[in-house]
C-alpha cells in the first residue's frame, strides 16, 4: 500500500501483524490430503503466522501442508520446527531455464522437536517423521 502525500515522494506503509525474519534455511514439505508428495525448499523468511518459502516447484494454493524447518543451534544440537498450515499463495521468480517460485505457507500449528525424533531418512525427503 503506498500513500500519496500532494508534492512528497511515495511512502510505502508496513501492514503485516507480525514481524518477520529473514533466514534462509533448509525445509521438507509434505502435501496432506489426497495427493500426498514430499519436496526440498528453502525458506526466505519467518514469523509467528507463516513462512515464505523459496522452490523449484510451484505448489497449488489452499493446499495443506506439514514442514520442517532445521534451525541451526551454537551451543546445543540443531533444533526441528515442525509446521501444520495451508499454502496461501506463490508467484514465479525467475525466468532462467529451471524456474523458480517464491510461496507463501500459513503456520498455523507449530512445535520444537529435537533432532532425532524429526531428521527425515538419510538421502531423501521420505515421510514427515514427527506427528503433530
Amino acid at each position: 500500500m503506498s500513500i500519496q502525500v500532494k508534492g512528497a515522494r511515495t511512502a510505502e506503509v508496513e501492514q503485516r501483524r507480525t514481524r518477520r525474519f529473514s533466514l534462509q534455511l533448509p525445509a521438507f514439505v509434505k502435501r496432506t490430503g489426497e495427493d500426498v508428495c514430499t519436496m526440498f525448499v528453502v525458506t526466505r523468511n519467518i514469523s509467528s503466522g507463516g513462512v515464505l518459502f523459496t522452490s523449484d516447484t510451484e505448489p497449488d494454493a489452499g493446499v495443506s501442508i506439514e514442514y520442517l524447518i532445521a534451525i541451526p543451534g551454537t551451543l546445543e544440537p540443531s533444533v526441528t520446527l515442525h509446521c501444520a498450515g495451508r499454502v496461501l499463495r506463490s508467484q514465479k521468480v525467475s525466468d532462467a531455464e529451471q524456474p523458480a517460485y517464491a510461496w507463501a505457507a500459513s503456520m498455523e500449528r507449530h512445535k520444537f522437536v529435537r533432532p532425532e525424533a524429526a531428521a527425515p531418512p538419510e538421502g531423501s525427503p521420505g515421510e514427515l517423521a514427527v506427528p503433530m
